[in-house]
């Protein structure tokens, strides 16, 4: 949950809150990590997958038609930069790690 908090930008205790909520409602269940008995995962529930589907469909077709304004080679040009951005990514993670 630190990772998520993290990632998030919220507070260790924020995060807890919204864990709370969102496990009230049936959208999440906390789980333990499977190698670091500190630590806890959260896990999207049936529910909390449905929910995240409904909410992130409209804004995903929205994203696709802008998407839709480029030109095959610029969408071309576009799919090799991000592959490339996404290899420096992962190579500073492993950098990273490794520290």
């Amino acid at each position: 949950m630190k990772t998520l908090a993290d990632g998030l930008g919220l507070s260790a205790r924020n995060l807890t809150a919204v864990a709370d909520s969102l496990e009230g409602e049936g959208l999440v269940r906390r789980v333990a990590h499977p190698t670091d008995r500190r630590s806890t995962l959260l896990e999207l529930t049936h529910n909390g997958q449905a929910a995240a589907d409904e909410s992130l469909a409209p804004r995903l077709i929205e994203i696709s038609r802008l998407f839709d304004e480029l030109s095959p080679t610029a969408r071309n040009h576009l799919r090799s930069t991000l592959a490339t951005l996404v290899a420096a990514m992962e190579s500073d993670r492993g950098t990273t790690d490794q520290a």
